[in-house]
């Protein structure tokens, strides 16, 4: 096999698993960034959770005067475990008020929770990174 059939192989593991990466590196920053962002009161509009188990949220909340509706949660997104998912929309009934926090650069994408863990992400980069690799070497056995 030449290097351009080795490529074929690596490259879609490099940019998927690269992709991951890059993405949890992002997801990780934001979280850190978050901790010194402001908090505000925010309105619960809409609580709802889908056959996913994945919670839809929307709120309402101002800033300098300035009002702004949102759905962000977390930075992560996703399903919950049932029980988690439940828990977190009863929490979040419609009229609530919740404290939600925005980055003061970019007031109108604001989250709700400032917690999360990319552990799973990353654990899938190095899992298609390892699957892509163990490829490449079988077809390199064989070729040899």
């Amino acid at each position: 096999m030449d290097w351009s059939g080795l490529a074929l192989i690596v490259t879609p593991g490099a940019v998927l698993s690269g992709g991951l990466l890059w993405w949890a590196s992002r997801i990780d920053r934001a979280l850190v960034a978050s901790q010194d962002w402001p908090s505000t009161e925010a309105e619960i509009l809409e609580s709802a959770i889908s056959d996913q188990h994945v919670p839809s949220i929307r709120y309402r909340y101002t800033v300098d005067g300035v009002a702004h509706v949102s759905q962000q949660i977390s930075f992560l997104p996703g399903a919950l475990p049932p029980a988690e998912a439940a828990a977190f929309t009863t929490n979040h009934p419609v009229g609530a008020t919740v404290l939600c926090h925005y980055p003061p650069e970019r007031p109108g994408h604001a989250v709700l929770s400032r917690t999360g863990n990319v552990r799973n992400l990353r654990r899938a980069a190095y899992a298609i990174a390892g699957v892509f690799t163990l490829v490449l070497l079988l077809v390199i056995i064989r070729t040899a």
